[in-house]
């Protein structure tokens, strides 16, 4: 389903040449014609919809996207989706469209993207250890590329493709699971331009298959991947205050590890959602599985009316969305279709059909905006305590 349709361009009216009162009766319909052409160009058009792009989310308000491959080429843009009116189950979301420039290319790569605390930038990490960044309020990016870090410097070879990052609310500090050397978390302040590393579980098998989000509520990074020696999927624990691993069992009905996947937070990181993905075969699935951090467990919710890998995927309120991806029934072909599952609920719905709830449905609140970060990574203290 289309959030706003974009009208084609409408020719300019031909100048009117006859006699004065005539002109003046024919003035409301050539000026409503005007009006109506300057409204139409006006309309912010929408993103081509796309495979294998680099996305990334901000807390509930903004999904951020980048690249990704059109009926198999390269599309070169850079567009925000404002998901906030589902907060307050409003079907009003918006496109915003950014600068579609940037020093990295190919628009392909499936690179980590990264947002800010603030929600005032974006990073995007390339494969040569070096990154570039977006200035949200100046709508400009930096002039070229450049390190990710010099102390300690990052490895040429450390980010790679189909990794993700992830971001910690409260330091701000970005987690890139497997973006140090393949083998660690790669950690990235951008306040201080400062780089650390984590170590990964020795389980865990490289960089491969591996989702991860963070949980504001546990201060917590969960990491789904493929472990040895048994290959078989398993969810892990990171404590970032012990800096400490726990496996956790395996309680409900896990999903079953495929690739191209793509995995999120919800409702501050008390459930984390896994959809899609394939089996790199012939099949491609359009299941849901949602994980409880307070409970370990997880349950498989209703299958999606589209099956989809390579998905963005994002979440607001009560909202999982999904758009683009691959759909199993239309080849190299990405829908335009946004997806919504009401996870409250669990069923998915039409946005047509999201509207206000009843007075007896408690909505989830916006996150507060934060106060800026020191450069070790730390929040500065205050007597008046954040914004709203």
């Amino acid at each position: 389903m289309k959030i706003q349709q974009v009208f084609g361009h409408v020719k300019a009216a031909k100048q009117v040449t006859t006699a004065t009162t005539t002109s003046f009766l024919l003035s409301p319909l050539l000026l409503a014609t005007l009006l109506f052409s300057r409204v139409s160009s006006q309309l912010v058009d929408q993103p081509a919809p796309v495979y294998q792009a680099e996305f990334t989310s901000y807390n509930d308000k903004t999904l951020y996207i980048r690249g990704g491959l059109n009926q198999g080429y390269p599309a070169k843009q850079l567009y925000a989706l404002d998901i906030s009116p589902l907060l307050t189950y409003s079907n009003k979301l918006t496109w915003r469209k950014l600068d579609e420039a940037g020093p990295i290319e190919p628009f392909r790569a499936d690179l980590p993207l990264a947002v800010n605390r603030e929600n005032q930038a974006i990073f995007n990490f390339a494969e040569t250890g070096q990154m570039a960044e977006y200035n949200i309020a100046l709508g400009r990016w930096t002039s070229g590329l450049m390190r990710v870090c010099f102390t300690p410097e990052v490895p040429l070879d450390s980010v790679r493709s189909s990794l993700r990052s992830t971001m910690d609310s409260k330091t701000g500090l970005i987690y890139i699971v497997g973006g140090w050397n393949g083998t660690e978390i790669l950690v990235y302040n951008p306040a201080g331009k400062e780089c650390s590393s984590l170590p990964l579980p020795p389980a865990f098998d490289a960089y491969y298959y591996l989702y991860h989000a963070w949980s504001e509520s546990k201060n917590t990074i969960y990491v789904f991947g493929e472990t040895a020696p048994t290959k078989g999927p398993a969810m892990w624990e990171f404590q970032v205050a012990s800096k400490t691993w726990k496996r956790l069992p395996a309680q409900g009905t896990p999903p079953p590890l495929w690739d191209h996947k793509c995995m999120t937070s919800a409702f501050g990181g008390q459930k984390l959602v896994i959809f899609g993905g394939t089996d790199g075969i012939s099949i491609v699935s359009g299941d849901i599985h949602i994980f409880d951090t307070t409970t370990y467990t997880w349950t498989k919710g209703a299958v999606s009316p589209n099956a989809r890998d390579d998905a963005i995927c994002g979440s607001s309120g009560d909202f999982f969305i999904v758009w683009g991806g691959r759909d199993a029934n239309l080849g190299n072909n990405s829908p335009t279709e946004i997806l919504f599952y009401n996870m409250r609920t669990n069923q998915w719905v039409k946005q047509s059909d999201i509207v206000p709830p009843s007075s007896n449905i408690t909505t989830i609140a916006p996150p507060p905006i934060l106060p800026p970060l020191t450069s070790s990574g730390t929040i500065p203290s205050t007597t008046t305590g954040p914004g709203s």
